[in-house]
């Protein structure tokens, strides 16, 4: 006779070898085996008490997420069919594709709920649990069903500050690559290149000051202090513009409908450019996620006032002028050291007057001596008569013409004093 305990279950079994196995008994639960025999009358019995056997147990049942975020996964499940032995703890299995499964942590507790954390957002996660129970062997159950759980997607990276291209500044463009923008939290929706006009000096807005609304540059007479220069979807961008030079400034136009303009910028100003990144997906907040980098200042140049043509006209002019001066000045000194070295030999003309006595001194009547030496005047006498004289006085009777002659004071000795009317030198 078996029982196990309750006296619910009883069975007679009536056997006559001295061995017997017993099957159909519940894992881990104690029976009592009481052994009679049986000949002519029943002999007496004797009983003993046995606990069946601990062997694996079923695995749990309806695995299924309770809650979902970017960085977690909340699961809970039913209890198996049957533990098969003594409930020891659960165990959750997750795995990214094809990678080896993490293990978590054994999960004693009987809620049958478990929370996945810091995980990947936008991430495919599979994910299975087990039972385990005191059975001494295989303790632990087969797999649960196997559920596919993606996290949702999370604020787009932060993307790197744009490089910076200084050698091609312009007056009213600038050069700079865009850097790389990765959809790994979750798909991208757009790109834009965000520019703010700052003043000389002026520090760069944070990124926290950036608009969310803001959009495409507007008219004249509106406030475009911060405006989009372009947009370009996710695949647009990361092909043909994230890592290549981009001009900001170049007069293109962008977007869907081809409402971004890229005008072009003011010369001799400060400027900041954004690259903001935009997800496609809202997460549930009813906003979509953005991410802003550090933005880039750059510098427009000066405007050149005249242009390259007048430059040239410029150019010809000044060194025309300066040629006129030069030449000026040349002569101006040479005409100075010639007056000073050498004095332009003049004649000045005197009135002829008839004299009975001696001449001393005649007085000029016409012309102008520049270097004439008064106090040692030579003069040349044309006498129509015979003349005499000695030193600075001379003796004529009748008419004569005095020339008074200017010599040269610096080199009278290397030159006549005086000449005689016909070009004779005569001392």
């Amino acid at each position: 006779m078996l029982s196990d305990g309750t006296g619910n279950r009883t069975r007679f079994n009536f056997v006559k070898e001295r061995m017997q196995e017993i099957g159909g008994l519940i894992p881990s639960k104690n029976y009592t085996v009481i052994v009679q025999a049986f000949t002519v009358g029943v002999g007496p019995a004797a009983s003993i008490t046995v606990m069946a056997a601990a062997i694996t147990p079923t695995p749990p049942q309806n695995l299924r997420t309770s809650s979902v975020t970017s960085s977690s996964i909340t699961l809970q499940w039913e209890s198996p069919i049957s533990f098969n032995g003594a409930f020891q703890y659960y165990t959750v299995y997750n795995s990214i594709g094809d990678a080896l499964y993490s293990k978590s942590p054994n999960i004693e507790s009987s809620e049958n709920l478990y929370a996945l954390k810091s995980l990947k957002p936008y991430t495919d996660y599979r994910v299975h649990a087990t039972v385990t129970n005191n059975a001494k062997s295989n303790p632990e159950s087969f797999p649960s069903n196997m559920i596919i759980v993606r996290t949702l997607a999370a604020s787009p990276q932060t993307p790197d500050k744009p490089l910076a291209r200084d050698a091609a500044l312009s007056t009213s463009s600038v050069v700079f690559v865009p850097p790389t923008v990765n959809d790994e939290n979750g798909p991208i929706e757009y790109v834009d290149i965000i520019v703010y006009e700052g003043t000389t000096g002026s520090n760069a807005p944070s990124v926290s000051d950036v608009p969310r609304t803001v959009g495409p540059y507007e008219q004249e007479g509106t406030d475009n202090t911060w405006y989009v220069t372009a947009r370009y979807s996710y695949m647009m961008y990361k092909q043909n513009i994230q890592g290549m030079q981009f001009t900001v400034g170049n007069d293109s136009t962008s977007g869907e409908k081809n409402e971004y303009k890229n005008v072009p910028l003011k010369s001799d100003s400060t400027y900041f450019i954004y690259i903001r990144v935009v997800a496609m997906l809202d997460n549930g907040s009813g906003m979509k996620e953005t991410a802003i980098g550090e933005p880039l200042r750059v510098l427009t140049k000066a405007e050149e006032l005249p242009s390259k043509g007048g430059s040239s006209v410029l150019i010809i002019a000044v060194a025309v002028t300066l040629s006129v001066i030069i030449l000026v000045l040349i002569i101006t000194i040479f005409a100075f050291l010639k007056k000073k070295y050498r004095c332009v030999r003049k004649e000045m003309t005197l009135e002829p007057v008839r004299y009975d006595s001696v001449i001393t001194n005649p007085k000029v009547t016409s012309g102008t001596s520049e270097c004439l030496d008064t106090s040692t005047e030579i003069m040349t006498v044309n006498s129509l008569y015979t003349s005499t004289g000695a030193g600075s006085s001379y003796e004529s009777h009748g008419y004569v013409e005095v020339k008074a002659v200017a010599v040269d004071q610096d080199r009278k000795n290397e030159e006549p004093l005086y000449e005689s009317m016909d070009g004779e030198s005569a001392l």
